[in-house]
């Protein structure tokens, strides 16, 4: 067994982490690349084949583990040693139908991803998907097979005892046993895997998926897709339920938006947006000063008792120890660029008041 390590986050990819065979969005693809500098180990589970999310893992820069489950469960793979688990062995089932799915086939036009354990075929006229799955559904029904198929146009063909759940489960008795778990998905191929650990989802999941995320007392965001999911890890964060703060460089707040920009000696750049409306809390910083700038929109700030508004262009410093605050005083997105000065520019370094 290996090591157990502090927390550990499960990936459905195509929807949730990303749109079908797209890189997820930039600022997610920063928090990503936070939580695995911060040692959170995320692994990626899809029904995609070991060779496309190992090549994903390493494009997300994922370090802190590089294990990956894929086909739909059916196979734990280690992209840096080449080690690889099969959950499920490949059904003989299917190898015997395949001349017979090909004779459905034939009058489509389509390809076969190579897999070590099911059958994918994606079929390239999407209008054509469900009247290819009808036929081939047809065909396996005598040999307890499961036949699943997604808005990218795929069909898999796959023993119907396995699932990401299964895959998930087996790597948390037999490799990387871990006690905080998050699992992450959007569609009802990862209802099983989200009846493990903590589930997320977020708004344009299926029913079925935020019905079982809210009986299991899990997170469902208000965004959608893989901002909803972003903003699900921001939150995380921020509630100290993921060791993180300090090396994330995007997050959701309540009141909108910040992004660090440029870090150096003594110094951090941010970005921050504040939503029409909304503020952030009255606060000191111990270590550190800032220098904002209102690059859009307008700011109605506070420090040490005095309020005072600017309007785009102009700039205002907050001194070490002075208490603040900074609303949206428009009805646009307030932008400020934030300069940070100081001797120690973590995020933990705040003292907020009431």
């Amino acid at each position: 067994m290996g090591k157990e390590s502090e927390a550990i986050i499960f990936y459905d990819v195509d929807g949730t982490l990303a749109e079908p065979f797209m890189a997820p969005p930039h600022n997610l693809l920063k928090a990503i690349k936070s939580l695995d500098r911060a040692g959170i180990k995320q692994v990626l589970c899809s029904g995609k084949n070991k060779e496309y999310l190992s090549g994903l893992a390493r494009v997300l820069g994922l370090s802190a583990t590089s294990d990956i489950i894929a086909e739909n469960g059916g196979v734990i793979f280690d992209w840096k040693k080449q080690n690889m688990h099969k959950v499920n062995r490949k059904s003989s089932k299917i190898a015997a139908l395949k001349p017979k799915i090909s004779k459905i086939l034939k009058n489509y036009q389509y390809y076969e991803e190579p897999k070590d354990t099911i059958a994918t075929y994606f079929i390239k006229d999407l209008s054509k998907l469900e009247e290819v799955t009808k036929q081939i559904k047809e065909v396996v029904a005598p040999y307890s097979l499961d036949v699943k198929y997604y808005k990218d146009g795929a069909i898999d063909i796959l023993n119907d005892h396995i699932h990401k759940g299964l895959a998930v489960d087996y790597y948390l008795k037999n490799i990387n046993p871990t006690e905080k778990v998050y699992t992450c998905g959007d569609a009802n191929n990862d209802l099983e895997m989200l009846t493990i650990g903590t589930p997320i989802t977020f708004q344009g999941a299926t029913p079925e998926v935020i019905k079982l995320v809210k009986e299991r007392n899990g997170h469902v965001a208000d965004k959608i897709g893989p901002d909803g999911l972003l903003q699900a890890i921001s939150e995380l964060v921020f509630n100290k339920h993921l060791d993180a703060i300090n090396h994330m460089d995007f997050v959701y707040r309540d009141w909108g938006s910040w992004e660090v920009l440029s870090t150096g000696k003594d110094f951090k750049v941010k970005k921050m947006v504040v939503n029409p409306g909304s503020k952030l809390s009255l606060q000191k910083h111990q270590f550190r000063s800032e220098h904002w700038f209102v690059f859009e929109g307008r700011a109605q700030i506070a420090l040490n008792g005095k309020d005072v508004e600017l309007s785009t262009g102009e700039d205002y410093y907050i001194p070490r120890g002075g208490i603040h605050c900074v609303a949206n005083a428009g009805e646009s997105e307030l932008i400020i660029i934030e300069v940070q000065r100081g001797s120690y520019l973590g995020e933990d370094d705040i003292i907020r008041f009431k």
